[in-house]
């Protein structure tokens, strides 16, 4: 809707206060109709609301009926008043046409009323509208983590070609971790004997070792002058002389011809020899009584009975002798200076072995 409305023009300034009144009455109008129907189509409120279940979609209603504006402009030359109504005004202009020197002052007119709500049914939906064109593509995407890996495919077949060509020798691979040692083999046979070596640098002096005997001593008699009569049976031959013996030796000469030992069942080593004229006996006797198993003696004069034997003692601090036995024959002569002019010796050496 284009309307146009003349009026008499009128001269001077008064022209532009007219189209400025006449554009504010306009504006106006408008701002009021726009407001006018967009308050018709808002739901009413309610308090307090309670939301029900949604209903399905209703048809579209029946257009309102149109808002309606009104212009007037009141002529004040003649007294006249000019209105105008516009319907269904959300978009329109109003053009007016001055063709007088008259002043004019318009007023608002009132909002009308806001249209009834539409009470028709639901429209059909539309048809479907043609695709959109396709949009840009976007960005590639960050590469995912590796998938597990899949499982073996089955073998393949033995190929029939000819053989390749040898490839060149690989570098060497590193060394491998060393094996757990073997069994230990059997013995080999002995080698033959080598060469005897330099004989080594001496060592130094070992320490002093112990007594090979834990006692021992020597008694001896020299003729002459000793022993200067026979002995006659039952009688002891004299040893008068001590000879080497170990320091603080137990083994000790009471008299000529007695010597103690040490203590009961101590083993000793005794070794005597004597030179005499005639055949005969000697033997031990510990505290004066003859040990049999010691007997030795000769059958041809000129020559010396001797003997080496061990004893056990059956007391403590026994004596010793050797004599000529109770059941000799005769007497016996200690020769002197047996085949020469020397003095001829006689011994008794008495060594403990063996101390309980």
């Amino acid at each position: 809707m284009r309307p146009t409305h003349a009026y008499p023009s009128s001269s001077g300034g008064g022209t532009t206060a007219y189209l400025a009144l006449l554009t504010l009455v306009a504006l106006v109008a408008v701002v009021i109709a726009s407001v006018a129907y967009y308050e018709a189509r808002q739901p009413r409120a309610c308090t307090p609301c309670v939301n029900g279940t949604q209903g399905p979609a209703g048809r579209n209603g029946t257009d309102g009926q149109d808002g309606t504006v009104n212009v007037t402009i009141n002529n004040l030359s003649n007294d006249t008043l000019v209105n105008q109504s516009f319907y269904n005004a959300t978009s329109f202009a109003i053009f007016i046409t001055i063709t007088e020197n008259e002043t004019i002052y318009s007023l608002p007119g009132p909002p009308g009323p806001p249209g009834l709500n539409g009470t028709g049914a639901p429209g059909f939906n539309g048809s479907t509208g043609a695709p959109g064109a396709p949009g840009t593509a976007g960005a590639n995407g960050s590469t995912g983590a590796p998938g597990p890996p899949g499982a073996d495919g089955p073998p393949g077949l033995n190929g029939t070609g000819a053989p390749g060509f040898n490839g060149s020798t690989g570098a060497p691979g590193p060394p491998g971790t060393a094996g757990t040692p073997g069994a230990t083999g059997a013995p080999g046979p002995p080698g033959a004997a080598g060469p005897p070596g330099p004989t080594g640098e001496a060592g130094p002096p070992g320490a002093n070792g112990t007594d090979a005997f834990l006692d021992y001593a020597d008694f001896y008699a020299l003729m002459a002058p000793d022993n200067p009569s026979v002995v006659a049976p039952g009688r002891d031959v004299e040893f008068p002389n001590d000879g080497p013996a170990k320091p603080a030796t137990a083994i000790t000469r009471v008299s000529a011809t007695e010597f103690q030992l040490g203590p009961k069942n101590a083993i000793y080593e005794v070794a005597f020899f004597v030179t005499v004229q005639e055949m005969g006996q000697l033997v031990l006797t510990l505290n004066s009584v003859e040990q049999p198993t010691t007997v030795t003696g000769r059958d041809n004069g000129k020559d010396y009975i001797e003997a080496t034997l061990l004893i056990q003692t059956t007391d403590d601090s026994q004596l010793l002798t050797v004599r000529n036995p109770a059941a000799a024959s005769g007497s016996l002569t200690i020769t002197p200076s047996a085949g020469g002019t020397s003095p001829v010796s006689a011994h008794l050496t008495i060594i403990q072995l063996f101390s309980p």
